[in-house]
């Protein structure tokens, strides 16, 4: 969630397009739904839920294409069944085109080829997420660092040691 779900809650946010159908029901539903993808994104990153190792990726991955699975199940099963409306859960329905940019081009190539640069797409995003996640946290802690050495030094400055020798020689009577 902290990885795909953060990506594809923003992707939607931000290019709705496709999407959108004419229920408004269902419309204000994948609104909410890819909104609240994102917020939670976020705030698994920003509460420290999501582990910034490279090997995180791989557990993203493994339920995105659980994920994948299970759409691309829908999607064929639904077809079989006669629903009369357009369902293509993922974008991946082997009976409807893919609206998604370069996808829907690939997709006229060949199915499979499609299928597999969705998947190694929507991973390397998942995958990028997460790498700008691991550089922002590391640029946090170098401005962190740098913050903190400035406090200690004014600190520890020869006045305020002399301070604290005094203090310290007030507080125990014990002078060297």
């Amino acid at each position: 969630m902290g990885t795909f779900g953060l990506f594809a809650g923003l992707i939607v946010m931000l290019y709705p397009n496709t999407v959108f159908v004419s229920t408004i029901g269902i419309n204000i539903q994948t609104m909410v739904h890819h909104g609240a993808m994102f917020v939670m994104g976020v705030f698994m990153h920003v509460s420290g839920r999501v582990k910034y190792e490279h090997k995180t990726i791989l557990k993203g991955i493994a339920v995105f294409g659980t994920l994948c699975a299970t759409a691309l199940i829908m999607d064929v099963v639904w077809h079989f069944i006669g629903i009369n409306q357009t369902f293509n859960m993922f974008f991946i329905s082997p009976y409807y085109s893919c609206e998604l940019v370069i996808l829907q081009d690939i997709q006229q190539i060949n199915y499979y080829l499609f299928l597999a640069s969705y998947i190694f797409g929507f991973s390397l995003a998942g995958y990028l997420v997460l790498l700008s996640s691991m550089g922002i946290k590391k640029l946090t802690k170098l401005f962190g660092k740098r913050k903190n050495k400035a406090s200690v030094s004014n600190e520890t400055s020869p006045e305020t040691t002399n301070n604290l020798e005094v203090k310290r020689i007030e507080k125990t009577g014990d002078e060297k």
